[in-house]
C-alpha cells in the first residue's frame, strides 16, 4: 500500500494473534483490508456452515466469496469456494421458517396510523422487507445477511424464485405513503408465501398467510 502511495487512516479490528484490519486512502478511495490466518478463517468457515444462524452476518462474507480474485494460494482459495457453494443442507427450510416471523403492519395500519407511529411504521417496513428477502434467500439456496444490505438489484437477480421486480418494489416501500407501503409489504409477503407453497410444501406458513387481506378496525381517540 506504502508503494501505490497510499496514507493508513486507522483499524477497523486491531492486531491480534489471527489478523487485524488496517484502512487507507488511496487517491480519495478508502481501501478496508481484511487479514485473517487461514486456520482461524477454516475454523470460522466450518462454525458458519456447520450451524445455521439466520442472522449470522458471515453469510454476507460468504454471499460475495465467489467472486474473490486470489492474489496468492490459488488452490486453497479454489477449495474453499468449493465448500461454501455448497449450500448446506436443512438451511433453506430454516432461513424460511425464521423468517415467516414478519409483522402484518398492513393489518394494522388504521390502528396506527392517527397515533403518530409513523417511526414504528418504517421500522416494521423495513423489518418486513428484510424478513422477505431472508426467506427467499433460503428458498433459493443464497446466502444472504441483512447486515449493511446493498446492491438489491444484483441480488434480485441471482434468485430464480421471486416476487417480480423485487428490488423496485422494495425501495417503492420507502418512498411513498405509508399506507400504500404496507399494502406494498402485504403483496410482497403473499407473493413470497405462495412460492414457498410451491417450492418448499413441508413449510407450514399458515399463521402468516391469515393477516393477508386483513384489516383491524381502528380504535377510538
Amino acid at each position: 500500500m506504502e508503494g501505490l502511495g497510499a496514507t493508513r487512516l486507522g483499524e477497523i479490528a486491531p492486531w491480534s494473534e489471527t489478523g487485524y484490519s488496517p484502512r487507507y486512502d488511496l487517491a480519495g478511495l478508502e481501501i478496508q483490508a481484511g487479514h485473517i490466518t487461514v486456520a482461524a478463517w477454516e475454523s470460522r468457515l466450518e462454525a458458519v456452515l456447520g450451524e445455521v444462524k439466520p442472522d449470522e452476518p458471515w453469510q454476507k462474507v460468504l454471499a460475495h466469496y465467489e467472486s474473490a480474485v486470489p492474489l496468492a494460494g490459488r488452490d486453497l482459495v479454489a477449495g474453499w469456494k468449493a465448500r461454501i457453494r455448497e449450500y448446506p443442507e436443512g438451511w433453506a427450510e430454516a432461513m424460511v421458517e425464521h423468517n415467516l416471523n414478519v409483522f402484518p403492519v398492513w393489518a394494522a395500519y388504521d390502528q396506527t396510523a392517527d397515533r403518530d407511529a409513523t417511526l414504528w411504521t418504517y421500522e416494521m417496513l423495513v423489518e418486513g422487507a428484510q424478513r422477505v428477502l431472508g426467506m427467499l434467500a433460503g428458498l433459493n439456496r443464497v446466502y444472504w445477511s441483512s447486515f449493511q444490505f446493498k446492491r438489491a438489484h444484483a441480488f434480485e437477480a441471482q434468485l430464480r424464485w421471486k416476487p417480480r421486480n423485487l428490488a423496485d418494489r422494495i425501495d417503492a416501500l420507502f418512498t411513498g405513503d405509508p399506507r400504500a407501503a404496507s399494502e406494498g409489504l402485504e403483496s410482497l409477503v403473499a407473493e413470497t408465501l405462495d412460492l414457498v407453497a410451491e417450492h418448499l410444501p413441508g413449510i407450514d406458513s399458515s399463521r402468516l398467510r391469515t393477516t393477508i387481506g386483513q384489516r383491524h378496525r381502528a380504535w377510538g381517540p
